[in-house]
């Protein structure tokens, strides 16, 4: 309506915790509130139109979907936006509403895609999602360390040995689905990814990351292009979009 302004974004916390680097804690007290002012999504889709975007639908709030999938539209962006939630039931209404958008693995298809590797059936069933983002379990030797936390290693070490493979990775890679590791934060966590082969990594230090890569791009390249020489082509392409699996 005119005349009825609205309200401005909450400021982000001056004092914010890092959830993935335990005893961190990021301070923002010298700046002015509008410069710690959260965006919103259109904000930041207006701001960087061709900047590839991951969205996790928090809510399970058919008005949020919609709003979202709206904004995606509007600023056509289909191809450069992923969105998903580890929520089963989130992540079927976001098929649903969009079943070409780009989709990451829910927790319960995880499951079904580990079943499905160590099976040895999933060379044979197409999937629908076309990014596997997952946590790298080794991150929570942190916690292990600094908290209390009554996780146990011996837990942590099964997850890593299950989850963490490179020839699953390699396979769906092949397939055309990307692979990315969260949240990683020091240099033997981006070598760690880096050996995995993953398609990219998310962390809270993006320079960091960046001299890591800017360090060890030469050799990279190098063992990469050994690599593809030596590994047999052989494998599918994605496979199209199924009502299944």
């Amino acid at each position: 309506p005119v005349g009825v302004q609205k309200p401005a974004a909450p400021p982000v916390k001056t004092n914010l915790t890092l959830d993935f680097d335990p005893g961190i804690i990021f301070q923002s007290s010298e700046l002015s509130n509008a410069d710690r002012s959260i965006p919103s999504l259109e904000h930041v889709f207006r701001t960087f139109p061709h900047v590839p975007i991951n969205i996790d639908i928090k809510d399970n709030d058919d008005r949020l979907i919609e709003h979202v999938s709206n904004l995606i539209d509007r600023y056509n962006r289909t191809d450069l936006t992923v969105w998903g939630h580890v929520s089963s039931k989130i992540s079927k209404k976001l098929y649903k509403k969009k079943p070409d958008m780009n989709r990451f693995f829910s927790m319960q298809r995880v499951v079904q895609l580990l079943l499905l590797y160590y099976s040895g059936l999933l060379p044979f069933v197409p999937i629908r999602e076309t990014h596997l983002e997952i946590f790298l379990p080794q991150i929570f030797k942190k916690y292990l360390k600094v908290t209390s936390v009554s996780s146990k290693p011996r837990l942590v070490q099964l997850i890593d040995f299950l989850l963490v493979r490179k020839p699953l990775f390699d396979h769906l890679q092949k397939r055309g689905i990307h692979v990315y590791l969260w949240v990683l934060n020091n240099e033997e966590e981006f070598e760690t990814a880096s050996k995995l082969g993953v398609t990219g990594i998310m962390t809270d230090y993006p320079t960091r990351l960046n001299q890591y890569l800017n360090t060890h791009s030469d050799k990279k390249t190098v063992e990469k292009h050994n690599e593809n020489k030596a590994t047999d082509e052989s494998c599918p392409t994605k496979a199209p979009t199924p009502d299944i699996f």
